[in-house]
């Protein structure tokens, strides 16, 4: 009997190899169940045994012993000689303190991305995002949950000041206004707008987190150069932006809702306005490389969720010339990121 999951061989042959990416999911419920579960804050004041867990988590002793001894093999927790589990730097990550992100993506992933994935077979004969047909709209659906909600927010502000971090390094007017399209709950303006004290912003979101953005930038200490708008970015931009930024937004959207989007600010934009988009790049041919991995990966996933997509820089001129843009030149930033610089066509 061939078996999946965390049967790992130093030479795997084709059959076992297609076996374990078959049953790999077993692995990610795993990790699942724990985090959900809360085992790593269990764990904080030291090893324990299953009995223990299971009692402070809610759990079944036995199913969780069980489960435990997975995620050991796994490299997640470790187990001592006598039997009870401990920490491991990489269930570190899976503790309410921790600030990575990991935690929040792990029980993103496992819940409804994974039913969303599930349905994958139903994606690909539709043309439709299985995450839609079984959920509805995304943003609307987590704007309701609040749980859940709390965990998407909290994913896609964890990497906000990485993405900042390339925006400054994009050459912003020090005196300036930034305009933030879709900017989630504004971590990355405020660290934009921190690092240019003389800068003003502006971010637009939907009403629900337009809320949440405001409370933010208070807290950051900036809101005295902050104008938060609430509405749809599909719709309308604020005008008056020097420089207007996208980041990891566009990917989101197929090209319709995409090309509405861009026009959008073009119809903002002054003369002199920038328009900064911060996406991966889809390759024109793809390789083994894991970078190219990572934007494929990518937009299997928003292809699922809401059927959107990653593009190629070519595919973004065509999107800029629709809304009378032209690209100015495109960057290559740490972690696979580029920064597509448009300007209005003249």
């Amino acid at each position: 009997m061939i078996l999946g999951g965390m049967q790992r061989p130093a030479a795997e042959s084709p059959g076992l190899r297609l076996i374990n990416m078959s049953t790999a999911y077993r692995d990610s419920q795993l990790v699942y169940v724990a985090t959900k579960l809360g085992v790593a804050d269990a764990l904080t004041d030291g090893p324990r045994s299953a009995a223990d867990i299971a009692r402070a988590v809610g759990a079944s002793s036995e199913a969780l012993e069980r489960v435990l001894r997975g995620l050991y093999l796994l490299g997640v927790f470790d187990q001592l000689e006598d039997g009870r589990f401990a920490q491991t730097d990489a269930s570190e990550l899976l503790t309410a303190r921790a600030t990575a992100g990991v935690r929040e993506a792990v029980i993103l992933w496992g819940q409804e991305q994974f039913r969303a994935w599930a349905d994958l077979l139903k994606t690909v004969t539709t043309g439709e995002p299985a995450f839609r047909q079984l959920f509805g709209d995304p943003f609307d659906y987590y704007d309701h949950q609040r749980e859940t909600g709390e965990m998407f927010d909290a994913f896609m502000e964890a990497g906000a000041r990485q993405l900042a971090g390339i925006i400054l390094n994009c050459d912003l007017p020090a005196s300036g206004t930034i305009v933030d399209i879709a900017g989630g709950e504004g971590r990355a303006l405020a660290t934009i707008l921190q690092a240019l004290p003389h800068a003003r912003g502006l971010l637009l979101e939907r009403p629900p987190v337009a809320e949440k953005a405001r409370v933010i930038l208070r807290a950051e200490g900036v809101i005295d150069r902050a104008v938060v708008v609430a509405g749809d970015c599909r719709e309308s931009a604020p005008r008056g932006g020097d420089v207007y930024v996208l980041m990891r937004v566009l990917h989101d959207w197929d090209d319709r809702s995409a090309g509405a989007i861009i026009s959008a600010i073009a119809r903002a934009m002054q003369p002199a306005s920038r328009l900064l988009v911060v996406q991966r790049l889809m390759p024109e041919r793809l390789t083994r490389d894991p970078q190219h991995a990572l934007v494929v990966d990518s937009d299997l996933m928003q292809m699922v969720y809401n059927g959107g997509r990653e593009r190629t820089l070519e595919e973004y001129r065509e999107l800029m010339h629709s809304a009378g843009l032209v690209v100015h030149q495109s960057m290559n930033f740490f972690g696979g990121m580029s920064v597509i610089e448009a300007r209005l066509a003249l």
